[in-house]
């Protein structure tokens, strides 16, 4: 799992929501129409003529997009939830799932230092999974 991925999980659960918003928009209102202008050349010279009907291209972009987000979110939360060790499973949820700061986290497990669950828990974990990445959370 890589920095990055942990740090954008907020966002990730955010932005969920709402294109699950949006979708659900697109699906039970007209948010989901829209209208084109088309030439029409029966008459053999090009006449702008307005189409309308459902907006296919995107809301598939949505779903695609959508679905990409879930997969995310679910490959962060297996990654926390299969962490052994419950302090360093604590910690990984206050910051991912919670947004806690380091300071927080330090003082919820009874630490003054802030920089010890950080480098001593968070990362020392990341690196012996051997799939630390360089990015800084």
């Amino acid at each position: 799992m890589d920095k990055a991925k942990l740090k954008r999980y907020p966002r990730t659960i955010r932005n969920i929501k709402i294109l699950e918003a949006e979708i659900r928009d697109m699906e039970t209102t007209d948010a989901g129409m829209g209208s084109d202008t088309v030439l029409d050349y029966r008459s053999g010279v090009g006449v702008p003529h307005t189409e309308y009907g459902f907006m296919w291209p995107k809301y598939e972009e949505c779903k695609a997009r959508l679905n990409r987000l879930r997969q995310e979110a679910m490959e962060v939360r297996e990654f926390v939830e299969s962490i052994q060790d419950p302090l360093t499973q604590q910690v990984f949820q206050m910051r991912v799932y919670q947004g806690k700061s380091w300071l927080q986290i330090a003082i919820a497990i009874g630490k003054s230092d802030e920089s010890y669950p950080r480098k001593c828990i968070y990362e020392n974990y990341l690196k012996k999974s051997g799939k630390s990445e360089k990015s800084v959370l």
